[in-house]
Order: C-alpha cells, then sequence, then structure tokens
C-alpha cells in the first residue's frame, strides 16, 4: 500500500519533535541552519544560555537523539547527517541532573521530551526510588534530587502536548505506586497511541476495551481530536503488529458520519480512515464512494482515495466505470493517486495511455508497471 512516510522521530518512541503540517496536510520540515546550529553549540557551556541553546539543538538532532538501537535515518544530505551525529554526541554530555530538571520545568515541548527520556534512560529502583546509571553519560544523583522531578513528571504525563504526555506516562509506567494514577489518565487522554499503552495489558483484550476510547475520541468537541483518532484508525495496518486494533460496527459508522463532516479536512481524514475499515461492510462503502464521486463539489483531497477504497472491488462494471472516469478527472492529483492501487493487467489499456503520453506526469510510473507485468523478475537460482 502506497504511503508517503517521513522516517523521523515521529517513529522513535512517539517523539515530541513531530513534522509540522501545512494547511494543506503537506508535512514541512524545517532545518536549522549550520551557523544557526554552530551558535548554539557556542552557548551550551553557559548554564544561562544552555536551554535556549537546546531548543535549537533538540529538533535538529532528534533523528539521532531518538533512535532506536542501530537505526538512523538520513536526510539525504551527508555533511548534515554528520552534523547531527555531532550535535547529538555533544547533548550527551548534558545530562546532569540541574539541566534535566531545567528543561523538564520549561514550557518548551521539545525540551520537556528530551527531559522525560533522560529519565526513561536513567534507572530508577521502583520501590527504593533509588537512580541507577544506566548509560555511562548519565551521573547517579541522590534520591531526593530524583524524587522532586516526580510531580513535575505526573503534571506533564496529563497536562502536556501529546508526544510529552506520552513519554511522561511511559516512565511513570515503570514506577511502581503510579498505577491508580495512570488509569485515571487514561479517561481523559486524547491521543490514541498514549491510551493504547495505559491500558495495553492484558494485550488479548486491548481491541475490545479501546472501542469506548475511540468513540468518545471520535465524538470529541475538538476537531484535531477527532482527526488524530481517524488517522489512527487509518494508519492501523502500517502500525507494529503490537498496536493494530479491531474495529467494532460503532466506530465504522461514526467513521462514516464523520465522512460526511461539513469539514473538508476532517473528511478526508475519515475518508483515510474508511480505507482501514473498507472491508468492514463493503456495500456501504461503496455507496460512500459513489456519493463522494458524484459531489462536484468535492475536494480533490477527498476523491483521490476513492480507488484505494475501492481496490478490492473493481471486478464490478459499477466500480470499473468508476474508476475510469476518475482515471481522467481534471485533477492532476486524483488521477495520479487513481492510478497508484490499480492492477495493470486488469487496467492495461489505461497503464497502456499513461505510459504513451509524454505529458503525463505519472508516465514513469505506469510504464514501471507495465514493464513489471511484461518481464517478472525472476529469482536467481542457487543451483
Amino acid at each position: 500500500m502506497f504511503r508517503i512516510v517521513f522516517l523521523l522521530a515521529c517513529l522513535l518512541i512517539a517523539s515530541s519533535v513531530r513534522p509540522v503540517r501545512a494547511d494543506d496536510d503537506i508535512i514541512i520540515v524545517e532545518w536549522a541552519t549550520p551557523e544557526q546550529v554552530q551558535q548554539a553549540l557556542s552557548r551550551l557551556d553557559d548554564r544561562k544560555t544552555r536551554l535556549e541553546a537546546m531548543q535549537v539543538l533538540l529538533p535538529f538532532a532528534s533523528m539521532r537523539i531518538y533512535q532506536v538501537g542501530g537505526m538512523f535515518g538520513s536526510t539525504g544530505n551527508a555533511e548534515r547527517d554528520e552534523l547531527i551525529t555531532r550535535v547529538a554526541e555533544r547533548l550527551r554530555n548534558y545530562r546532569d541532573f540541574e539541566t534535566v530538571r531545567r528543561a523538564l520545568n520549561s514550557s518548551n515541548k521539545d525540551l520537556q521530551f528530551w527531559a522525560c527520556t533522560v529519565l526513561w534512560r536513567t534507572k530508577i529502583h521502583p520501590i527504593e526510588g533509588v537512580p541507577r546509571k544506566i548509560r555511562r553519560d548519565v551521573r547517579p544523583v541522590s534520591t531526593c534530587q530524583w524524587k522532586t522531578l516526580l510531580p513535575r513528571l505526573r503534571e506533564l504525563a496529563g497536562n502536556a502536548e501529546a508526544g510529552v504526555r506520552g513519554m511522561a506516562q511511559n516512565r511513570l509506567i515503570n514506577m511502581e505506586g503510579e498505577a491508580e494514577f495512570l488509569r485515571s489518565l487514561a479517561d481523559r487522554e486524547t491521543d490514541v497511541f498514549n491510551i493504547e499503552r495505559l491500558i495495553y495489558w492484558p494485550h488479548y483484550t486491548l481491541s475490545q476495551r479501546m472501542q469506548p476510547h475511540l468513540l468518545r475520541l471520535l465524538n470529541h468537541e475538538d476537531i484535531s481530536v477527532r482527526r488524530n483518532a481517524l488517522s489512527s484508525i487509518g494508519f492501523n495496518s502500517d502500525s507494529a503488529p503490537m498496536w493494530q486494533l479491531q474495529f467494532d460496527r460503532e466506530v465504522f459508522q461514526k467513521v462514516m458520519e464523520l465522512s460526511r463532516s461539513a469539514h473538508k479536512k476532517e473528511r478526508a481524514t475519515a475518508v483515510y480512515a474508511l480505507e482501514e475499515l473498507r472491508n468492514f461492510d463493503p456495500d456501504a462503502i461503496r455507496k460512500r464512494m459513489f456519493e463522494i464521486a458524484a459531489d462536484v463539489n468535492e475536494v480533490e483531497g477527498v476523491r483521490w482515495r476513492i480507488a484505494w477504497i475501492l481496490q478490492d472491488q473493481t471486478a464490478r462494471p459499477d466500480v470499473r466505470t468508476l474508476i475510469l472516469k476518475l482515471l481522467h478527472d481534471p485533477s492532476e492529483l486524483v488521477r495520479k493517486m487513481t492510478l497508484m492501487p490499480l492492477d495493470p493487467a486488469e487496467f492495461r489499456e489505461e497503464f497502456e495511455r499513461v505510459a504513451n503520453d509524454s505529458n503525463d506526469k505519472n508516465v514513469e510510473f505506469a510504464r514501471r508497471k507495465l514493464a513489471e507485468l511484461d518481464h517478472p523478475a525472476t529469482e536467481a537460482s542457487d543451483e
């Protein structure tokens, strides 16, 4: 399934350093310039300017700071990658208690998240509260110092930005005596992934226990909360198996309802969720897609998903007719995204039409798919 995925810290323990979305939901990543980075590095040693410098450096080096194991993404720029590595290594020197405390108590989400990850990596005995050094660059400190941070950690676990909340909650999950407090957060948490972690065990009933929470979020008064829930449903199959959910009819019906929202972005996100739910009720899904296709005022951000949702029903004559119509849609985006999920053997004529049109921006994709169809790769024999 086609996905445009930006592999950054959002894949690394739900980092708070999340890509910014523009009005059209295109991901924008703004890099600090090398000059800005060097200036920030020069200000790290001064306690008065350290946090200000870290606000520049943490987002810049997030993919290295929050990397999991040996997995490290690339920006596509070797010089920038090398600078990111140097920044991350330099920041390891500033995990002292006072810097962590100040970052945790700041109002900046990047600093808050970083402080929570340092605490997450610093082993504190769940009964005695005795900190143990888990990495060489984490200095052991007194029990009293660490205990003073727990009230702020609890505050962030309930009231911070979603990524910070999740990391603070994750830290508290591993501490004895926090279970009741964490249970109280689940019923007011508005991020699907955070709720899953809070109520994860026993895992075999997670899907069942998540349904009321999903319905609560899908009915939330805040459209951003509803869209977050819809996005989580749409991304379900692309999540790690341990986080994948099964959905019930109430959730399906609510998503169908939101696909008729007056807000175009909410409609688009709901239709994205319907792609995940497309086999729940194929007849109802098909009817809704035909309604969308018939609406001349519907935005292209909704219409381009029709073929993805109906890709399992293209053998139906009415669906095939609709797909052929979308392949000649006035919108270049709709034409391009309609072609993507189609089987070139089933729609060979259309693939050949696009492949022979040098002005069509989908020409290379069509030619590649036809080449794969006509000349399938054969596995080399070891014998």
